[in-house]
């Protein structure tokens, strides 16, 4: 079985606390009149495109009550295209839809990581432990960090020696949204169907054993449906 590495750094770069709350309807919502604004084919956007898209959603009530802010916007456009040009290495100032609709799906996130936050034990730089066999002085690598780019930027690594990230909490949000990453990832924007009791049950079981089912099919209103490898390339912001 081939081992999956969550880029759990993305949570801590990409999870912004704003006065507007994603909710998983809103955010499929979002990307599906978004790429409904496009012209046939174009799946990337640039800045202008986006905050233009934004105002225009906000003005028909998209998101429900509280309408997203053009500040907002633009703070939500400012960290995403930063990271996909980390990750992707291209740097044309266009962020492709299905890479913006994953990590508006990451703001799902947002209040548990807060809320775990509180809760984390604080690991103060000079009480850093050493891992037995290793260099004095030196940290665990965090099993969740993807290993290309752990611990690279600065701010990771203030929060690797600040703060006990919550593992559990984005290992069980990333198994809980599976199936909603891959449809986003694939432009598949029909409102997500429940799993039912037996997904539930599975889900449950792959808790227990701390592994994460992610395969190239999706299963919805009675059919099966294959995800292309291109759509699953989308998916390595978040799993490497």
């Amino acid at each position: 079985m081939s081992k999956l590495w969550i880029r759990a750094e993305v949570f801590d770069h990409v999870c912004l606390s704003t006065a507007f709350k994603w909710t998983l309807q809103s955010v499929f919502e979002c990307v599906a009149a978004l790429h409904e604004s496009l012209a046939p084919q174009q799946t990337r956007i640039d800045a202008a495109q986006w905050m233009t898209f934004a105002g225009e959603w906000a003005k028909k009530g998209g998101g429900g009550p509280t309408s997203l802010t053009a500040v907002e916007a633009e703070a939500y456009w400012a960290v995403f295209a930063t990271l996909c040009e980390a990750v992707r290495g291209i740097e044309d100032g266009q962020v492709d839809v299905r890479e913006l609709a994953l990590l508006l799906l990451v703001q799902l996130y947002s209040p548990q990581r807060m809320k775990n936050d509180q809760k984390a034990d604080i690991v103060w730089p000079q009480k850093e432990l050493s891992v037995p066999g290793s260099a004095s002085g030196s940290l665990e690598r965090n099993p969740l960090s993807s290993p290309r780019s752990a611990g690279s930027s600065p701010r990771s690594q203030v929060a690797a020696s600040t703060r006990a990230r919550d593992n559990h909490g984005i290992l069980l949000f990333v198994q809980q949204n599976a199936g909603n990453m891959l449809r986003l990832a694939s432009l598949d924007l029909s409102p997500p169907p429940s799993g039912g009791v037996e997904k539930d049950r599975e889900r449950e079981r792959d808790k227990e054993r701390g592994t994460l089912r992610l395969s190239g099919e999706m299963k919805g209103e009675g059919e099966e449906k294959r995800v292309d490898t291109k759509s699953l390339d989308f998916l390595g912001l978040i799993i490497a």
